[in-house]
């Protein structure tokens, strides 16, 4: 969270970079709480009011964030039951540590490692939201949800649509291709993902409304660009010239290939043993199912 405030863009963003202490930005404030903390509806205007009094101080001039300290309000705040002299630093961490912020976390990485639905189960949040402390050890969380036999369940496999940047970059990682950013960056964009503008404070949308009717013919397209041997993207993916090539990131086996792009764990079907390579990958990432995670 303090990355997230020493950040430029944020302040100018909710704030038009001044936040002054007879004007405490409280716009900014509901943002960080229930947007990207504790949820929708769950900060009062009263805690609202006391972490904007907490964020004041802070200026964009010339694209830097600076801090002012006359602009600063020193008078004691009360926050979650506790009353000091709050900064911009106690409340990022008096609210990183509020049972609701861990609660909020483990949700999002139950929605974004498992299934975006249904809602996690309490028995199952729970301790994911314990395993995450105080202090948010998400390699700890993280180890936890990998380590589940849920992780790897029916469950949890191709129960979550792929966002278009992960639809487009799994592929570049799985084929160990480099392909020009500039036109990846248009085609996110047409497919509603542009990632210098995100719609909401939230972020983008997710699940099925990533895949609408206006929006399924452009990512199969944008899947067909990729493997292109020319085009916008110069052929740096295609399968059959970069095994030609013998560029050492290729994929080498059919094995390999169906273990990084199949959907979900298990033995390749032997009748795909013998499909050439270049024709495995355009199979595979044709297949619907290719477009769930």
């Amino acid at each position: 969270m303090r990355l997230v405030l020493d950040d430029p863009a944020t302040h100018l963003a909710f704030g038009q970079g001044a936040n002054r202490r007879a004007r405490p930005n409280t716009l900014l404030a509901r943002v960080l709480l229930e947007d990207w903390l504790f949820g929708p509806d769950r900060a009062d205007d009263a805690t609202v009011g006391e972490a904007a009094r907490a964020l004041t101080g802070w200026f964009v001039i010339r694209n830097r964030l600076r801090f002012i300290d006359r602009e600063f309000d020193l008078r004691p705040k009360t926050l979650w039951g506790q009353t000091g002299p709050w900064n911009r630093d106690d409340l990022a961490r008096l609210a990183t540590r509020r049972p609701e912020t861990r609660l909020r976390l483990a949700r999002a990485l139950y929605r974004t490692f498992v299934a975006e639905e249904p809602d996690p189960p309490a028995e199952w949040l729970a301790p994911l939201a314990e395993r995450l402390g105080p202090e948010g050890r998400l390699p700890d969380a993280l180890d936890l949800i990998f380590r589940s036999r849920l992780f790897l369940s029916p469950q949890a496999i191709g129960r979550r649509v792929k966002s278009p940047v992960e639809l487009a970059i799994g592929l570049v990682r799985a084929l160990g291709g480099l392909i020009p950013t500039e036109p990846l960056a248009g085609d996110l964009g047409r497919l509603g993902q542009n990632l210098a503008a995100p719609p909401t404070p939230r972020g983008w949308p997710a699940g099925t409304d990533w895949i609408t009717n206006q929006i399924w013919p452009l990512r199969r397209e944008l899947i067909e660009a990729l493997l292109a041997p020319d085009g916008r993207y110069k052929g740096r993916l295609d399968p059959a010239r970069r095994l030609a090539n013998g560029e050492p990131a290729a994929p080498r086996d059919a094995d390999q290939l169906f273990a990084l792009l199949a959907p979900a764990p298990g033995p390749m079907p032997p009748r795909l043993k013998e499909v050439p390579l270049p024709d495995l990958v355009r199979r595979l990432v044709r297949d619907p199912v290719h477009q769930l995670a």
